[in-house]
């Protein structure tokens, strides 16, 4: 309660990418739901990408196996800043199932590259 200021997480500086490019990959890069004042700070997430994995755009292909990059469901004034998501069917989720307050999303030199969603 009351007028807060403090964030609940602070990422920064951190790369998230499977050792194998075709199938040891995550599936949900970061899953913060229900945060206070989350702040995202060159956070790189990477799914499956490289040769015989980027030229293909079918729904089944391996670039697409990461299905999210980062979930910021139900959080409250979420902040990213120069992160970096490539290679996963979504790059960005921040909906609300309205058991939050959410307010402002700011999302700034942030780069989605090879997803079907971006944000």
């Amino acid at each position: 309660g009351g007028n807060r200021h403090n964030r609940s997480a602070y990422l920064e500086r951190i790369e998230i990418r499977g050792v194998d490019l075709t199938e040891d990959c995550f599936t949900t890069g970061v899953n913060l739901t229900g945060c206070w004042r989350p702040l995202f700070s060159g956070v790189i997430v990477g799914g499956p990408f490289g040769p015989g994995v980027s030229d293909d755009w079918s729904d089944s292909s391996p670039m697409f196996f990461a299905t999210l990059g980062i979930n910021v469901d139900d959080c409250y004034g979420v902040e990213l800043d120069n992160c970096y998501v490539w290679a996963a069917s979504t790059g960005i989720s921040c909906t609300t199932s309205g058991s939050a307050d959410e307010e402002s999303f700011r999302m700034r030199n942030t780069n989605l590259v090879g997803v079907k969603i971006g944000l």
